[in-house]
């Protein structure tokens, strides 16, 4: 995301924007900690097994019209071991804090950039899901289903700001958080810090976290730059990154030179492909249920304003408007083309 206004890249205090100034001031004017601080305030106390650390960023695919929210689930007592390991992910790679991995980046194989989001998708797929150190849902608004005039129109909310296409967001926002917590089985007491990235929907994203999580949780946004944040967590921001863009890249054409974006989904796609199917996505025996998870959002643009704005989770689980799994990839939809021509 872009710095907000009056955000300066060249001085850390200056990275403090006005989201994150009220997160501080609603937590005792606690304030942007330093690095050392931060890890030892977020992982290294009372770690407790069953406590929770939330990373969210998102990514929009505008070919496909889909925009991805994506909530990363740290274990708090395996956060140390777990950057360290995102940190170094190969006794070959040297400790990339200082280095900004952003998926949209990604080209060629040869860059340590490269070989480190490449290591971070092996390691997620083989080790970090399956053994319960992290968790990763992913919420992927079909904007073709969103009625914007429908919301507009429906007399819930007065003109005025935020506009009507903030409440939509921030309503996603909420949804994906809900929906994450109740997938994972995990209770919002459980989850101490929650970390955004830094953007135009700061305070939106700060107040939505506090009705779902409550105010024992630490809520706070995050540049996904360590210079700028002045702490080593923002790279767990990079990770959430790279494990939603390789999601996105799923669904729609990557460029023939991008290659390391190409091997990234490669190397995901056996457990991306089992979420677009409710015989493998809810069968209990797979090794990522609970741990890995994608769903749609909503599945038709009859969904009425009431239903979006105030209606529950069990709700969207009965509707057929609501959530979704079936879909095809990219892949998938080449591969019919090429056995069904059309001409």
């Amino acid at each position: 995301m872009a710095l907000p206004n009056g955000a300066r890249s060249g001085r850390r205090k200056e990275a403090v924007g006005c989201g994150q100034l009220r997160a501080a001031e609603r937590f005792d004017g606690e304030g942007l900690l330093s690095a050392g601080q931060t890890m030892q305030t977020t992982f290294l106390r009372d770690e407790t097994p069953d406590e929770w650390v939330v990373f969210h960023d998102e990514s929009i695919c505008g070919k496909e019209n889909f925009l991805y929210h994506g909530y990363l689930f740290v274990r708090k007592s395996e956060g140390r071991r777990i950057l360290d390991e995102v940190l170094q992910p190969a006794e070959d790679l040297k400790d990339n804090v200082s280095k900004r991995i952003h998926f949209t980046a990604l080209r060629g194989l040869r860059g340590t950039r490269a070989r480190t989001a490449l290591h971070w998708i092996n390691r997620a797929r083989d080790s970090w899901l399956i053994g319960g150190s992290l968790r990763f849902y992913c919420l992927g608004i079909n904007l073709d289903n969103v009625n914007y005039k429908l919301y507009r129109d429906s007399g819930l909310f007065s003109s005025g700001l935020p506009s009507k296409k903030d409440r939509v967001y921030r309503r996603f926002y909420e949804i994906g958080l809900r929906a994450s917590l109740a997938w994972f089985q995990i209770n919002p007491e459980r989850v101490t810090h929650l970390y955004y990235d830094q953007g135009k929907q700061d305070i939106d994203r700060f107040n939505k976290s506090l009705t779902v999580c409550g105010s024992g949780t630490v809520i706070r946004p995050l540049y996904n730059d360590c210079d700028l944040s002045g702490t080593d967590l923002s790279k767990f921001l990079q990770v959430t990154d790279v494990l939603l863009g390789t999601i996105r890249k799923t669904f729609c054409p990557i460029s023939a030179g991008v290659t390391t974006q190409r091997k990234c989904v490669e190397g995901l796609y056996d457990v991306v492909t089992r979420q677009l199917n409710e015989s493998t996505k809810y069968r209990k025996e797979d090794r990522y249920w609970r741990k890995f998870c994608i769903s749609f959002f909503p599945a038709s643009s009859g969904i009425t304003a009431e239903e979006f704005f105030v209606r529950d989770l069990e709700y969207y689980r009965k509707s057929k408007d609501a959530f979704y799994s079936k879909r095809k990839t990219h892949l998938e939809r080449i591969s019919e083309e090429a056995q069904y021509p059309l001409f």
